[in-house]
Formats: structure tokens, sequence, C-alpha cells
């Protein structure tokens, strides 16, 4: 089910064709509308928090990495190699993993703010159709 505006009236377009609406029908869409928006709205918020959370914690995340990779490379130094290279290779792991929840998190955010948009619209649109 789609709904279409042609001509001035808001069609219903299904298998039969574009069937068009009521003027209650028409009304019901648009508070439909206005709800999936709102909806759709306050989801974009949740998610555009949430990216910003893992792009922080992935920021931690590579600090810490450097910061074992540094101290091993210390152990190394120091005389003792085999800890001094497992410590490196954790904090070079740890490093990747930083790296891959920053770009995760920066994704999230970006659909986050995608979605807040949809909804806008979505409730402009359910707006429009309610008042016609």
């Amino acid at each position: 089910m789609l709904i279409r505006r042609m001509l001035g009236a808001v069609l219903l377009s299904s298998t039969v064709g574009l069937i068009p609406l009521t003027a209650h029908a028409q009304c019901r869409v648009g508070e439909h509308l206005e709800k999936r928006g709102e909806a759709q709205e306050i989801h974009g918020a949740r998610l555009e928090n949430k990216g910003e959370h893992l792009e922080k914690r992935g920021h931690r995340q590579v600090m810490r990495g450097a910061r074992l990779e540094r101290e091993g490379e210390a152990l190394k130094a120091a005389g003792r190699p085999v800890a001094g290279a497992a410590l490196e290779h954790k904090g070079e792991r740890l490093e990747r993993r930083g790296m891959k929840t920053e770009r995760h998190g920066d994704r999230v955010e970006k659909r986050g703010q995608r979605t807040e948009r949809r909804g806008e619209n979505n409730e402009r649109l359910g707006e429009r159709l309610e008042t016609r």
C-alpha cells in the first residue's frame, strides 16, 4: 500500500490500481503517518546517542591499545622480549578493534540522523494529509 497525491486528490496505490481515499480515511492515514514520524524521530535520536557513545568507546580503546604497545616496547627494551611482544600484540589488537568500533559508531550515528530526518518528513506529511 502506497499513498500518492495526484491532481489534488490523495490516492491509495493497491493491487487493483489507484483508489481515491475518503476524507475520513485520508485523516486516519495522516494521523498514522504523524505518529510514525514521531516514533522515528525518537528512535533516530536514540541511535544518534548510541553512535556517539560507541565512537567515544572506540577512541578510548585505540588510546589504550597504543599505551599497551608502548609498554610492550619498553618491556622488550628492558630485556623481557616474550612478555613485551605479547603486550605489544595485545595493544595492536585492541587498537584495531577500537578503530572498528569508532567506524561502527559513526555509521550508527549517521543512520540515526537519517531516521530522525525521515521522521520529521513523515510527521509533516501526516499533518498535511490530516488538514486537507
